[in-house]
């Protein structure tokens, strides 16, 4: 019988070991605990004095936390600072004295380990089934290295292959609207979702963020991992989901046979004859920019020291890059060996080169060049700057690296012309104003036209003066008259954009017909629309009338006019909904949720056969976020401000600004109705692509839900002082 090591195919015999004879004893078995408990004293040997550790959760990363105390105690380890990722592992790491912090204060951590539920050949994991993969992610997510512990059993063909659960934290509003959703995403693959709970009394499993866990089994493979991981991130009411896709830069795997080391593909060397360069060689052409940090910063001490020292903006301007961006440079027929890349952060590096081999680029407003030989070489397909700043290029000499280096602008700089030569006599230009410049009259002043000039000045001062005393006794000393006139010049106006929110909401509730389930929205114009439903209904001119609202405040206007309600998980499809909007597009995607219901709102608007909109002329704007005033996005309050400064870095071309929503003379956090936090990001210029800043604030753990509505508005009410415009999809 050969025996076989644990991720290798060659047999023992094959390696020269000779297999083991019958008169040996028989080999001992060591528990699932027990090889956790090996796996985890390996990862270990990862974490060095001085670190910011990231300390999973579960029965495998207890080990390794248990392993940290023991030898913070001992004295092997010091100034060792912890993030736990759950409530349970923060009671651990104070009882074996782990000095502990949080994201907030330390955005960027050393090394993460953790145990995982499931690990797939690319190292792809699912995780959570302890309940904590929210936080887990977030903090992983922030890691320089993430290091994962399991045993042999957790190794598995294709995700969700085991049979065993992939968790889904969703909010409890409307949990089995939620989970029957996932189901029918996963349909095809025979997807059962079922709600986790725990006890006697069979009562809902409730996370530290105080959400639900969905856990969903499926009979086949899933299919394309990131499309999967996109489907169900932009299901309004989900949080985020067990799957942690090119995370993992190390797994360690304990088995009877001892324990095995995979590491993500590609690794780093370090190249001593030019100063402060780093060499990059990657066997695979799909490399994520998550990846590249974790290779380029946890495998390599050159890189670590050049990191913690910040020698090089160069260094520092790839390692902030958007870890999920991909592919600058790509074209299929490269071969994977042959692909190799250089940061070059040493600006006094001086290279001969041809001047036809140097390829400008720009970069982040900063000027870089790009050097190679075309001799021997294949031309490179770029691809949008805006997608990744992390340049790749194929040499078929190996020798030749490509290099990137910043240089000072190349431009050439018109020479400035002598005063002398631009200036003209004012007694040759027809009119002085034509001419840019033009000198001073040689004649001087008289003493009467200086005196007439500077009577003139002293009486503008005195004018100047009297105005400005005026101005300060009315507004100032005497305000009282102005402020009134302010207040009642701002009751007015807002008399008439109350006005015409009322004759868009009236002319919505026209849409509305007997029998219907609607959602009832939220906000000044919609409770128009919800006060004349029930009105009608009064009247006896609706009937059989079914609202389902989305807020508390709704809830309660709702039950004072005399609407039944319900809710989505009765009626999982609605007839219509009418709401407002705090911004309108020419193609009619919206922004709302400026009163702060936009999850709720999301979900029952995205359940409508129709949704209508109503605004006033206001909310007209050529491009979301142009109107100057918030898009919200709700998060997490668990390390928000870690959440809203990556919110900020996200949109940093658009010159986002991120503020905490807050209320009241005590300047409190703004909580919605499901417990969350709002954070307004502000933006001074255009994100661009809507549906791709759509993804990329849902692919940020810690966020719940964003106030973009993309097409999902089916009519748009607008009312202005010359009447009512209705366009519709």
């Amino acid at each position: 019988m050969a025996i076989h090591f644990i991720g290798s195919e060659q047999s023992a015999m094959e390696k020269g070991i000779l297999a083991p004879s019958s008169s040996l004893p028989p080999p001992v078995i060591l528990t699932q605990d027990e090889l956790k408990k090996i796996a985890a004293y390996k990862a270990v040997e990862y974490v060095e004095s001085g670190m910011v550790l990231g300390l999973g959760t579960g029965s495998t990363a207890k080990h390794a936390v248990a392993r940290i105390g023991e030898l913070l105690h001992q004295g092997k380890l010091k100034n060792i600072v912890g993030i736990p990722t759950s409530k349970m592992t923060h009671e651990q790491a104070v009882s074996v004295g782990i000095p502990l912090s949080d994201l907030d204060s330390h955005p960027v951590l050393d090394l993460a380990i953790d145990g995982a539920d499931e690990v797939d050949p690319y190292l792809n994991l699912v995780k959570g089934r302890g309940g904590s993969l929210l936080r887990e992610k977030m903090v992983e997510g922030a890691c320089k290295k993430f290091v994962v512990i399991v045993d042999e059993t957790k190794m598995v063909k294709h995700l969700g292959g085991s049979g065993l659960a992939m968790p889904v934290e969703i909010i409890p509003f409307c949990w089995k609207f939620t989970a029957q959703r996932l189901q029918n995403l996963f349909e095809d693959a025979g997807c059962v979702a079922k709600l986790r709970t725990f006890g006697e009394k069979v009562e809902p499993f409730v996370t530290d963020n105080g959400n639900y866990i969905v856990d969903l089994y499926f009979k086949k493979d899933i299919g394309d991992l990131k499309v999967a991981s996109d489907s169900i991130l932009r299901l309004a009411g989900v949080v985020e989901h067990g799957m942690f896709l090119d995370m993992a830069t190390t797994v360690i795997i304990a088995g009877e046979l001892g324990v095995t080391v995979k590491n993500k593909y590609g690794f780093i060397g370090y190249n001593s004859s030019i100063p402060t360069q780093i060499v990059l060689l990657y066997p695979c052409l799909h490399c994520s920019m998550r990846q590249l940090t974790s290779i380029l910063v946890g495998s390599c001490k050159s890189a670590m020291e050049l990191w913690r020292k910040k020698e090089t903006d160069v260094l520092r301007t790839v390692l902030r890059q958007r870890w999920r961006e991909y592919h600058a440079f790509h074209s299929t027929d490269i071969k994977p060996d042959k692909l190799m890349g250089v940061i070059n952060s040493s600006s006094k590096t001086h290279f001969n080169v041809n001047k036809n081999d140097i390829t400008k680029v720009l970069l982040r407003n900063n000027e870089f060049t790009l050097l190679h030989q075309r001799q021997n070489s294949r031309e490179c397909t770029v691809r949008p700057w805006s997608h990744s700043q992390f340049m790749r290029n194929y040499c078929a000499n190996t020798r030749t690296p490509s290099l990137v280096r910043s240089i000072s602008s190349q431009a050439p700089k018109e020479p400035r012309k002598k005063a002398n030569e631009t200036k003209k006599d004012i007694s040759t230009v027809e009119d002085p104003f034509d001419s840019p410049t033009y000198n001073i009259p040689e004649k001087p002043l008289s003493f009467t036209e200086g005196s007439s000039y500077s009577l003139l000045i002293i009486a503008g001062l005195g004018v100047t003066a009297a105005s400005a005393y005026a101005v300060s006794k009315e507004f100032i000393f005497e305000p009282k008259e102005y402020k009134i006139f302010g207040k009642a010049l701002k009751r007015v106006q807002d008399d008439v954009e109350d006005e015409l929110k009322k004759i868009a909401a009236y002319k919505a509730v026209e849409y509305v017909e007997s029998g219907m389930v609607l959602g009832l929205g939220t906000g000044s114009t919609a409770k128009h629309a919800v006060a004349r439903i029930g009105e009608l209904l009064h009247q006896g001119k609706l009937k059989n009338i079914v609202g389902i609202p989305t807020s508390k405040m709704t809830h309660e206007q709702a039950v004072s006019v005399g609407i039944p309600l319900s809710d989505l998980d009765s009626h999982p499809v609605l007839d219509l909904a009418i709401d407002g909007a705090d911004e309108v597009d020419p193609y009619l995607n919206l922004v709302k949720g400026r009163g702060g219901s936009l999850l709720r709102e999301k979900m029952v608007e995205g359940a409508c056969k129709k949704f209508v909109v109503i605004v006033d002329e206001t909310k007209m704007v050529k491009h979301l976020g142009g109107s100057g005033l918030a898009m919200p996005v709700e998060i997490i309050p668990f390390c928000w401000k870690f959440t809203a400064q990556r919110l900020q870095n996200l949109f940093e071309d658009a010159g986002c600004v991120a503020k905490l929503r807050t209320f009241g003379e005590k300047v409190e956090p703004f909580v919605t109705d499901n417990g969350n936090y709002i954070v307004d990001l502000y933006f001074k210029k255009d994100i661009g692509d809507l549906k791709v800043a759509s993804d990329s604030i849902l692919r940020l753990a810690g966020v719940v839900e964003h106030g973009m509505f993309l097409d999902m508005a089916t009519t748009v009410i607008i009312a202005s002082e010359l009447g009512v415009t209705v366009k519709n999809k």
